[in-house]
């Protein structure tokens, strides 16, 4: 009996021994885990979150290295990573930044281009608009001596020149516009001129109550063939003046066509000249 009670108290202890080792094996292995955990897992979670950061646009994340296992060589090359991130995101900006001082210098010649451009066609316009202001006026000046030929060589044709000094003066009249003709036509044939905007003028002194009569003589048939008279009294014989001879009598001339145009049939258009 005593040695069965013997045995069953060594089996107690025996067995209660067992669960305290067990318990503190289970402990120990509990810590073990946790301690594991944290060593292992601990650098993971905080490498998750800096790449979370880094993937946000933040390169100062950094993992730090206190170990040199795997966990250790895979901070190692995350924080080279950063670094070669932040050289490639150093290197994009400073193209950026050359890019945009490229574009803006580019922008800056396409607007002073674009000015060039529009200074260019407007003066274009302008110089179009010349040409046309030009050979208007010349094709203008061109009908007058035509029409004056053109009538008194019908006046001869049909007879009207009724004695020697009329025949003469209608040829002298024709000759006249002829060589007037010939100076307008070349004043066409000078691009130049049309180039510059600008009829030539060739100033001499003349005799303004000479050029009304010679004005008068061109326009004398249109005036008999509305009965119209034509008084140029009023302009004194000894005015002279420095002008263009062709100019002043398609001057003239225009002036006192508007004058017959708005003049009745046996009316009288009056000339006068006045210094201001």
């Amino acid at each position: 009996d005593v040695s069965l009670e013997s045995m069953n108290r060594a089996l107690a202890v025996n067995t209660r021994n067992a669960i305290i080792i067990t318990i503190i094996m289970i402990l120990l292995g509990a810590l073990a885990i946790i301690y594991l955990v944290r060593s292992v897992a601990g650098p993971i979670y905080h490498l998750a979150d800096a790449t979370r950061a880094v993937a946000q646009g933040d390169l100062e994340q950094t993992v730090p290295i206190n170990r040199t296992d795997e966990i250790g060589i895979l901070a190692d090359s995350f924080n080279h990573m950063i670094e070669q991130l932040k050289v490639s995101r150093e290197k994009i900006e400073s193209w950026n930044r050359e890019l945009e001082a490229r574009v803006a210098e580019r922008t800056t010649e396409l607007e002073e281009k674009h000015n060039e451009l529009g200074k260019a066609y407007e003066a274009l316009k302008t110089l179009d608009k010349a040409k046309d202001d030009f050979l208007s006026l010349v094709s203008h000046e061109l009908r007058t001596p035509l029409s004056s030929i053109l009538l008194y060589s019908e006046m001869l044709l049909d007879g009207l020149a009724n004695s020697e000094e009329d025949r003469d003066e209608f040829l002298n009249t024709i000759v006249d516009n002829c060589k007037r003709l010939t100076r307008l036509i070349n004043d066409v044939l000078d691009l130049s001129k049309i180039e510059a905007g600008r009829m030539p003028f060739n100033l001499e002194e003349l005799n303004i109550r000479e050029l009304v009569v010679e004005t008068l003589t061109s326009i004398r048939p249109t005036l008999e063939s509305r009965a119209l008279n034509f008084d140029y009294e009023q302009v004194d014989e000894n005015t002279c003046l420095w002008c263009d001879r062709d100019k002043i009598i398609q001057v003239l001339t225009n002036i006192t066509s508007n004058a017959i145009k708005f003049t009745p049939e046996g009316g009288t258009i009056k000339v006068s000249l006045k210094e201001h």
